[in-house]
């Protein structure tokens, strides 16, 4: 899995620059040696990647490069960070490796969606265990007035029903900024 542990070297040098070998070796499983190695292969196949000895040092690709991921548009990446590990993920042992998905994801696109990607984990989080046995009549509806309400950060009126008013109808609607 060679190109894998590649992949993910380059991923984590784009997210977080200046990386010590040491670092990238306990990330990735691998020795420090293995690391060097993969420095070296990653260069000769053009990656603009180097070393720097001494305290401060580390592991870094050339200021400005980036590969970016292309493709996905504003809404497509909004989708995914919206997404956190369901249980299930972790009941099969699989929520590390959606981390290191999203990592990868993360660290590929262009800069003005890495900054929205934080906007959107910090807006919503999506509880994934249902509350009642029978949605709410409307819940598409409300969902879409919610996320719209959240991305063009409106104030919500929000109305929910009450063991106390067990008649009261739930609502759901923006009120403007």
């Amino acid at each position: 899995m060679r190109a894998d542990r590649l992949l993910s070297m380059l991923l984590i040098l784009q997210n977080r620059g200046m990386t010590s070998a040491q670092e990238l070796a306990n990330e990735l499983e691998v020795s420090k040696r293995t690391i060097y190695r993969d420095v070296n292969a990653l260069s000769t196949a053009g990656v603009p990647v180097y070393a720097e000895k001494g305290p401060g040092g580390g592991i870094a690709l050339v200021e400005r490069y980036r590969s970016d991921l292309t493709g996905l548009n504003k809404d497509e990446v909004r989708a995914l960070f919206m997404m956190s590990v369901p249980p299930a993920l972790t009941e099969l042992g699989l929520d590390q490796q959606l981390r290191a998905a999203m990592l990868k994801l993360s660290s590929a696109l262009p800069s003005n969606m890495r900054q929205d990607e934080q906007s959107i984990r910090q807006r919503i989080y999506i509880d994934p265990h249902p509350w009642e046995d029978q949605p709410a009549q409307n819940e598409k509806a409300d969902l879409k007035i919610l996320q719209e309400a959240v991305w063009d950060t409106r104030v919500l009126a929000v109305r929910h029903r009450s063991w106390l008013r067990p008649d009261l109808e739930p609502m759901l609607s923006q009120v403007q900024p």
